[in-house]
């Protein structure tokens, strides 16, 4: 079962609809879309700036509209975005043209990942709130092998739909160092939207 599939199977609206909808928002507003791209999550920013973290590269894991690739492409990271939404890449890949960043955006589901390459970040903002039990092995074990070693991974989970159960793996994991953990906002789309969350950065020490 791919991540639509659990999606799906978990009653939660696919973002495929969610994406038409915000595409057909940026036809009526050629503005929107670099409008938009304004919203960079504070919380990684922050992370960034107090451990001096200035270049890498970056997997960006339910990419989305890629406002946060093409944010912090512009600050000098390498980034890869990946969405199992086609009209999310579509809106990704004109946002990046639209901005001059250049990004590898790819139509891609994290638990059956294409991928081969290695990563120093790994950022996810709400794809493993919807992973569902059976697929959390799979899930980490994806990112086991995609994060290099001293790299960092970098959630927001909601806090309304996840459990710790979500990831406990990773606390429970000696290879993995939790240097942050604090409550925080999900958002989507805009600042006026915001979903409570837990912000957590773990360090991949092996």
């Amino acid at each position: 079962m791919n991540i639509s599939e659990i999606i799906k199977a978990t009653g939660v609206l696919t973002s495929e609809h969610s994406y038409r909808k915000f595409q057909k928002r940026v036809d009526a507003n050629k503005s929107l879309i670099t409008e938009t791209i304004k919203d960079l999550d504070v919380d990684i920013l922050e992370f960034l700036e107090q451990h001096s973290i200035i270049n890498g590269s970056v997997l960006d894991i339910g990419t989305g509209s890629g406002i946060h690739s093409v944010h912090l492409a512009k600050r000098g990271f390498q980034f890869t975005g990946i969405d199992y939404s086609p009209t999310a890449i579509e809106i990704a890949l004109r946002l990046s043209e639209e901005s001059g960043t250049k990004i590898d955006f790819l139509v891609d589901d994290i638990h059956q990942t294409k991928l081969v390459s290695q990563f120093d970040i790994a950022l996810d903002r709400g794809c493993l709130t919807f992973t569902t039990k059976p697929y959390i092995e799979q899930y980490k074990n994806v990112i086991d092998r995609l994060v290099k070693i001293n790299g960092y991974y970098i959630l927001k989970i909601d806090q309304l739909q996840s459990l710790e159960n979500n990831y406990a793996s990773f606390l429970n994991d000696p290879s993995y160092d939790l240097i942050t953990k604090k409550e925080a906002f999900l958002t989507f789309y805009s600042k006026e939207h915001k979903i409570p969350a837990i912000f957590m950065v773990f360090r991949k020490l092996h």
